[in-house]
């Protein structure tokens, strides 16, 4: 942001002048900074600006160049261009694929920021639109929207998760080989939220009798590498490993709200919890109201009408058929199952899609 690349202008000119940041009084830094936001905004229309600060009777100062400052804020640069490779890569898309570059935020008016993704996208960015205004307005229209304002009504805003949600689990690697402290993703970034998927987990050990959820956020496959978020432990009856199955569901909010549920499958057996952002100021009783109104969300793709009327169908069509027909319902049923567990709405529309016109086929 904007302050990001004022701290810079302010290092240079510690660094020229030989002062240090924690010998200045409280008034000093905050003139320091007023003078250093001068400068970054100067910057952009010269090649070098100077740089003036009243220290008690002498006056401090020191010419900062654009060469200078452009190497300064290389590193804030770094950070601009992996997040827009990330972006990219998530939504499969090549730069050449990008038709126009909007600048939001004040940060953008920078020649420094400008030219960098000049370069970066190559191409000129639109610079039509009030970097400042968007901000302003798009922080409006989503506080309206989490307040079901009326008057946006109309408007549809969606919003996906930033990381990966998942939990450590055990994995089998080789027959009788077990490794532990593997990440299992269960809601994945860019999932659009509000969100709630499941996945089913299997006891490891013969008679175990708790399995314990530990809630991860982050990308690394190794649980060790993500950030903990808080833990569950439920009891499960003993019994050979892999008898026993708990359904773990992330439901996770705009509110930045994550609940996390637990339900040993043979006993029932629920135990829930609820995470919240440090910056969710909601109350119990919002939050509690909040999670009912998102249970919806909790139904299992499979146990949908117009899926399980399908499942129904092709599984009284298999049983009807023989041969070469028999295989091919079957590879369809799978991938439709499999697109169901995924519970990822696009691909179980396909898959529906795609063995509804094998079925149709059948039955012509």
């Amino acid at each position: 942001g904007g302050e990001d690349f004022t701290e810079v202008m302010s290092k240079l000119f510690l660094q020229k002048t030989g002062l240090h940041y924690k010998d200045l009084s409280e008034k000093e830094q905050v003139r320091l900074y007023k003078k250093a936001e001068e400068a970054k905004r100067g910057i952009s229309d010269q090649t070098a600006v100077t740089m003036e600060l009243m220290l008690g009777e002498e006056n401090k100062t020191a010419e900062i160049t654009l060469k200078e400052y452009e190497e300064e804020c290389e590193e804030l640069l770094m950070k601009i261009r992996e997040p827009v490779k990330k972006s990219l890569a998530d939504a499969g898309l090549k730069l050449s694929d990008i038709d126009e570059v909007l600048l939001i935020g004040g940060a953008t008016r920078l020649s420094v920021v400008r030219d960098f993704l000049i370069r970066l996208f190559r191409k000129f960015p639109d610079t039509r639109l009030n970097p400042d205004e968007a901000v302003a307005l798009g922080a409006a229209i989503q506080a309206a929207m989490k307040e079901r304002r009326a008057e946006v009504k109309e408007v549809i805003l969606t919003d996906v998760c930033s990381f990966t949600l998942g939990t450590e689990v055990v994995v089998e690697y080789e027959e009788g080989k077990f490794e532990d402290g593997r990440f299992c993703p269960i809601i994945e970034r860019n999932t659009v939220i509000p969100a709630s998927h499941t996945e089913r987990l299997y006891t490891v050990r013969d008679n175990q009798d708790k399995v314990r959820v530990r809630v991860l956020q982050g990308e690394s496959r190794f649980a060790r590498n993500n950030l903990f978020l808080g833990e569950l432990n439920i009891d499960v009856p003993k019994g050979p490993r892999g008898s026993e199955a708990v359904d773990v569901t992330y439901t996770y909010d705009i509110n930045s709200l994550l609940e996390v549920e637990v339900k040993v499958v043979s006993t029932g057996l629920t135990q829930k919890m609820i995470i919240k952002g440090q910056d969710n100021q909601m109350t119990d009783d919002e939050i509690q109201k909040r999670m009912e109104e998102l249970s919806y969300l909790k139904i299992q793709p499979r146990d949908l009408e117009e899926n399980r009327l399908v499942l129904l169908r092709a599984e009284r069509m298999y049983e009807e058929a023989l041969g070469d027909r028999r295989k091919e319902l079957d590879r369809y049923i799978t991938v439709f199952e499999a697109a169901l567990k995924k519970g990822k709405k696009e691909e179980i529309e396909e898959a529906r899609e795609a063995l509804n016109e094998i079925l149709e086929d059948e039955d012509e």
